[in-house]
């Protein structure tokens, strides 16, 4: 799973709320990533709504539980240790990008489902392909200024 390898830049298919449903009853992939690494709840008080040109980057939010299932499948599978190593400034080394997500959805046509993502996501990849392009674009433009941003040293 995603949540398992180390030294990964994460995505974060997000609400263009960030957080998603987390408080409420949503429970897949941001949500679950809002659920193990608790720290990233702090975003939604401080993040407004993500316009079609923006990302979020959260930095050094640790794991603190595992999961089995997905959606209505999901289940709390116990504590996680994160030994994933710091950085220079003693923090766990992660960077999650959010960014607002395509929905991909089935439909019922004539009595049928159809289904809809195939479609849905060709006539947007242009799309898909700009914002992953500008979240990894912001992720490397502001990588160097990260430990300016979040020193708690150069606080006056």
């Amino acid at each position: 799973m995603i949540e398992d390898a180390d030294g990964c830049l994460q995505a974060d298919f997000a609400n263009e709320w960030i957080g998603g449903g987390v408080l409420q009853a949503g429970c897949v992939q941001e949500e679950i990533l809002f659920l193990e690494k608790p720290e990233c709840l702090c975003s939604m008080l401080f993040c407004e709504v993500m316009l079609a040109n923006e990302s979020i980057t959260l930095v050094g939010a640790e794991r603190f539980s595992k999961h089995t299932g997905y959606a209505r499948g999901f289940k709390y599978a116990g504590d996680f240790k994160d030994k994933t190593p710091l950085d220079p400034k003693r923090r766990i080394s992660n960077v999650i990008i959010a960014f607002d997500a395509i929905v991909a959805f089935s439909v019922l046509v004539k009595g049928k489902m159809k289904d809809e993502r195939i479609t849905f996501l060709t006539k947007n990849l242009d799309w898909w392909r700009v914002r992953q392009w500008m979240s990894l674009y912001t992720y490397n433009l502001c990588k160097n200024h990260l430990s300016a941003i979040m020193d708690a040293d150069s606080v006056p």
